[in-house]
């Protein structure tokens, strides 16, 4: 019997694709796999390492609605344009290029909506499998949750209409 020396897609595609829907903590899972040569099979490493940078994003209509809601007004009364193609998307958000009203051009980072709660229910499921598979693990996924939630930015977009567009 031989080994592959590429990945199996039919076995891999699969796998990205639903990782890519799950998001959140699966994506964060699958771009440290991705690192992991020593622990993950090499024929997901190529797949997983397409999580880095290749993350389906949300679509603009979604970010558009966030971007409004932390500003408390419309996009156009702060940004002169919004790229509406994302620079990249992760696994907890994404980030588009746009100019504000004064000319400056900026990069938006937007927060996936509900991300931390996301976060922590994956982290129980996730957990409550370790704990009754390989409860050797648990304080491995405790300390992971923790880096993960603490680290985890959070939102401080909200109500600078007047400020971000200028004097």
């Amino acid at each position: 019997m031989t080994r592959r020396s590429t990945p199996c897609t039919t076995c891999t595609r699969p796998r990205f694709d639903l990782i890519s829907s799950l998001r959140g903590l699966y994506v964060k899972l699958g771009q440290i796999g991705a690192t992991r040569a020593d622990f993950v099979p090499e024929r997901y490493i190529e797949e997983f390492s397409r999580l880095q940078d290749g993350v389906p994003p949300e679509d603009f209509s979604v970010i558009r609605g966030i971007i409004e809601s932390e500003l408390k007004c419309p996009i156009e009364d702060v940004f002169e344009w919004v790229d509406p193609k994302p620079l990249g998307a992760a696994s907890i958000g994404q980030a588009h290029a746009a100019r504000l009203k004064n000319g400056d051009d900026v990069v938006v980072k937007v927060q996936y909506p509900h991300v931390k709660h996301h976060f922590a229910l994956d982290f129980a499921t996730v957990r409550s499998f370790a704990r009754f598979a390989q409860p050797e693990f648990n304080e491995i996924w405790d300390e992971m949750e923790q880096q993960f939630m603490t680290g985890m930015p959070t939102r401080r977009m909200g109500g600078r209409c007047k400020s971000a567009s200028g004097p």
